[in-house]
């Protein structure tokens, strides 16, 4: 019996770790971000892109090198002319043909296409890796957002049952009352009527937490019948050393993808121009079939053949002067685009600064506020309880108590989304530990 009493702590850790290992593992900030860049369809096909145009470029570099083919074929002729004479016959209108041929080519010249389009193959795979560094800084910024969010919602349920739990404990103060002939059934129907709206209020709540989850099943790509529990050490750290860092052209990798868009335009620009020059190639082949190069004598015979082969496009209707225009433009309207993101993310970081001031001091002024109504809430119910104070002064004192409850848990979960939204800004990618 006493083995069994000294063993019974052990079990019940033992069961604890079952049932939690049942539930599955908590998500951490951590966990999250990495279930949501590996959802991320975005990123995975920017990357594909980058692959696709390195083999771009790869093609174009081998396209220097010397190609070799190989072709053969028959041709059965069924009816010819023939003519005999003593010791031979002639044939006229056809032979059966066979040969087989063995060519390799090499391009000497080609005004410098194939360097123009092999380089912007290379700017090209730069730009699609940054726009997918672009991708995944968006998806962990949505990642932290979720994440956050339903931290905000899941606060917000607990300070609601807080109220709840508060109002009840008023309802049970004020039914003693009631039984000592000290307060009217008024009362009692106030307390009751505030316990309804604040239950109304839970339920709310309790709502946006089902949302909230989905929201991040969604962006973590779950199951829907997962269930989530978060895992949130909060921190007091200060994030204000990041607005010091607001020099967004140095960390958002979208100015590298534009920066690599216009030199792969500027290089398409090249490979253009060069459709005016003229493009130098030789060949050379070893034949070998039936009838060969002499006809009457129809016997198998090999023979090489080779040449130089010289292509120069000199009038196309201005067709390579209007591509070159063409691809111009588009330079032009990569630089504007890069101009109006640079303008756009200036605004939000203003904006993204002003906010985090504004979540800080609300954070700490919420604090206050709550340890404020807390103690607020205790003096009224006690004066309640001696008759001192009035249904009317607790009622004002328990609707300032849920407020503040409800703004500190809103507000200091509201600075972390803050400075998620910072780090978005300035490009500051998760590495792990950060803002937990």
């Amino acid at each position: 019996m006493n083995n069994i009493s000294k063993a019974g702590p052990l079990i019940i850790l033992l069961m604890m770790i079952c049932a939690f290992s049942a539930g599955g593992e908590q998500w951490t900030l951590a966990r999250t971000v990495k279930a949501a860049l590996d959802a991320s369809n975005a990123a995975a096909v920017e990357r594909l892109n980058a692959d696709g145009a390195s083999i771009d470029a790869e093609s174009a570099q081998k396209a220097w090198y010397p190609t070799a083919s190989f072709t053969t074929g028959a041709n059965v002729v069924s009816e010819v002319m023939e003519i005999k004479m003593p010791g031979r016959t002639i044939q006229f209108g056809g032979y059966d043909s066979y040969d087989m041929k063995f060519s390799v080519n090499q391009l000497i010249y080609d005004g410098g296409r194939l360097k123009a389009v092999e380089e912007a193959g290379k700017k090209l795979s730069v730009m699609n890796t940054h726009r997918a560094e672009a991708a995944e800084l968006a998806t962990e910024f949505q990642a932290k957002t979720a994440f956050f969010q339903l931290i905000m919602a899941e606060e917000t349920l607990e300070a609601s049952q807080e109220s709840i739990r508060e109002a009840e404990n008023h309802l049970r103060d004020v039914n003693a009352r009631r039984s000592q002939g000290m307060a009217l059934e008024n009362d009692v129907l106030r307390a009751r009527l505030r316990i309804s709206t604040v239950q109304m209020d839970s339920v709310t709540a309790a709502t946006a937490v089902d949302r909230a989850k989905a929201n991040f099943r969604k962006m973590t790509g779950v199951a829907s019948d997962e269930d989530i529990t978060i895992a949130w050490n909060e921190t007091t750290k200060d994030f204000s050393a990041l607005l010091s860092r607001l020099n967004i052209t140095q960390y958002r990798p979208e100015f590298k993808a534009f920066d690599a868009a216009i030199e792969a335009s500027e290089k398409t620009a090249l490979s253009a121009r060069a459709g005016i020059r003229p493009s130098i190639a030789m060949s050379g082949a070893f034949n070998y079939g039936k009838p060969g190069l002499d006809l009457p004598a129809n016997k198998w015979m090999h023979y090489f053949t080779g040449g130089v082969r010289l292509n120069w496009n000199v009038w196309d209707w201005g067709k390579t002067q209007r591509d070159i225009k063409k691809v111009e433009l588009n330079t032009k309207i990569i630089e504007r685009n890069r101009d109006d993101f640079e303008r756009t993310l200036k605004e939000q970081a203003a904006d993204a600064s002003a906010r985090y001031k504004e979540a800080k001091r609300r954070s700490e002024l919420a604090a206050e506020a709550a340890e404020f109504s807390k103690k607020n809430l205790e003096l009224i119910s006690n004066a309640y309880r001696e008759g001192m104070a009035s249904e009317t002064d607790y009622d004002n004192a328990h609707t300032a108590f849920t407020k503040a409850i409800l703004d500190q848990s809103v507000s200091r979960v509201n600075l972390h989304l803050t400075a998620a939204y910072i780090e978005y800004i300035i490009g500051i990618r998760y590495t792990g530990g950060n803002n937990e």
